[in-house]
């Protein structure tokens, strides 16, 4: 069966690349674009390519100056990339108003802030239907070692980073916190009511402390070793297990009515995660009062009196 061109960019739009803007010219002729064809070719000597449309808009002004600026994206760099795809309308050396800009040996604009930047002059280009391939010279590389790339996948920008320790001990004290939430409230209540309500201002207490790791999280994707997952797993675990056995206790003492205690206890706990920022949002509520609406809001869902 022959492959369309309908199936084949479907396909192509689950395959993750990297993002780069590709920069020539200088002053008001630099022009540039949005790239995710950018590969190695070979290591002795230097060499990458770029895929480029001819119909682009920078096709014409890579055929004559002859260098570029491979600029391979950060995460944080979302705006430049949009612009230089051509989202926010802006042409030409009018894009070069995302980022900050300099040179270096070649004279092609870099792109401060990148994970990587290759200053490269184009040694050959070969057109391919509608796309040329540009091999380019790489004479200077400059690397941000601390800086998380951006993807493109499935028609949207995404995040790809190594969890460190650090990073990895975040995430462990927000789940280890979390269990603590519905521990404590099982141990401090007398009624599954009393301690549903005591878990809920507890569990928002803890999304709001850990507000800026969640965002963080949400911003990327997370690659970490499975060894290192197992602890945090098992603590999900334990979280999960101790909230639906609250809940299945208010079943059958006649306190709550819920069909699924373990699906209702992930219900809750994502609502709940996610809620708080409507109430704080507007700038009125502290942290008690935060939880104590979040509190109500889960046991008006879930009361059976």
């Amino acid at each position: 069966m022959s492959v369309t061109t309908d199936n084949y960019r479907l396909g192509m739009r689950h395959l993750p690349a990297a993002v780069s803007v590709l920069a020539t010219g200088r002053g008001d002729q630099r022009a540039g674009l949005t790239a995710t064809a950018v590969m190695s070719l070979t290591a002795e000597p230097p060499r990458i390519v770029c895929a480029v449309n001819q119909s682009a808009s920078a096709y014409p002004a890579l055929l004559e100056n002859r260098t570029i600026g491979v600029n391979v994206l950060a995460g944080e760099q979302e705006e430049v990339a949009s612009c230089f795809a051509g989202a926010t309308g802006l042409r030409g050396a009018e894009r070069f108003t995302a980022g900050d800009w300099r040179e270096m040996s070649t004279g092609a604009p870099i792109l401060d802030g990148a994970v990587v930047n290759f200053d490269c002059t184009i040694v050959d280009h070969l057109p391919f239907d509608s796309h040329s391939l540009f091999i380019c010279a790489v004479q200077e590389v400059a690397v941000s070692p601390d800086r998380q790339p951006l993807l493109f996948v499935d028609g949207g920008w995404a995040g790809l980073m190594r969890a460190s320790e650090e990073h990895l001990g975040q995430y462990r004290q927000a789940v280890e916190e979390s269990v603590a939430a519905v521990t404590e409230a099982l141990a401090a209540g007398r009624s599954p009511t009393e301690q549903l309500r005591r878990f809920v201002e507890n569990f928002t207490h803890v999304n709001i402390a850990q507000s800026d790791v969640t965002r963080e999280y949400l911003r990327h994707e997370a690659y970490v070793p499975q060894e290192a997952m197992v602890a945090i797993n098992a603590a999900k675990d334990e979280f999960d297990r101790q909230l639906a056995g609250l809940l299945r206790a208010g079943v059958e003492s006649g306190e709550f009515e819920v069909r699924d205690p373990r699906l209702a206890g992930l219900a809750i706990s994502g609502m709940v995660s996610w809620m708080y920022r409507w109430y704080s949002e507007q700038g009125r509520l502290a942290p008690d009062d935060v939880a104590q609406e979040m509190a109500d809001l889960v046991l008006g869902m879930v009361s059976g009196r």
